[in-house]
């Protein structure tokens, strides 16, 4: 284990020491439907992004040095943090984090380390009132509006990010537009 990923899990230990996952029966209605779509977004990730991913830094491993094995950073919100070890049976290899912990932390901006790590993240925060009236979604509200942040990055200029809109009608969390706005890496 190199300094950087004894560095990363010990501070992810202590965020989780300070804010531990909560169980799933404590979520809220609305926490309950992000926890289903997180959880959905990562199985996809899994499922349809990350080979891809790993065999694109197996071609640049000789290049750029990276990692066969990288290490995950997964950035999410707490609900996302119950899909997450609902999921991976074992997540003690696997950086957890908040997304502000991850922006307050030690390595958000160490671009060197993608050759030992891919971040993923997905969580969902309230639309600004600017980002609300680019939308200009006829009949949604800023109040019941949601952004949900989904993407990854393996390197200075590799990933993606998609952002959805979402509305919270009380009772369900509804896509009001899928790939509201991406950006490509």
């Amino acid at each position: 284990m190199t300094g950087w990923h004894e560095k990363l899990l010990a501070y992810a230990g202590a965020c989780r020491d300070a804010r531990p996952v909560v169980s799933r029966e404590t979520l809220r209605a609305e926490e309950e439907h992000r926890c289903r779509i997180i959880g959905g977004s990562l199985i996809s990730w899994f499922e349809e992004e990350l080979d891809d991913i790993l065999s694109q830094r197996a071609v640049l491993q000789r290049i750029h040095a990276y990692e066969p094995d990288p290490f995950l950073v997964i950035v999410t919100e707490m609900a996302g943090m119950v899909a997450v070890r609902e999921i991976l049976e074992d997540t003690s290899e696997v950086a957890l984090l908040l997304p502000e912990e991850w922006e307050a932390g030690p390595l958000a901006r160490d671009e060197d380390d993608f050759a030992r790590r891919i971040n993923y993240w997905s969580y969902f925060r309230p639309l600004t009132p600017a980002k609300f009236a680019e939308a200009g979604v006829e009949g949604l509200t800023l109040e019941c509006a949601r952004l949900h942040t989904v993407g990854h990055l393996w390197g200075r200029q590799a990933g993606m990010e998609t952002l959805h809109l979402w509305e919270w009608t009380g009772d369900s969390l509804e896509l009001i537009a899928p790939g509201y706005e991406e950006r490509v890496f």
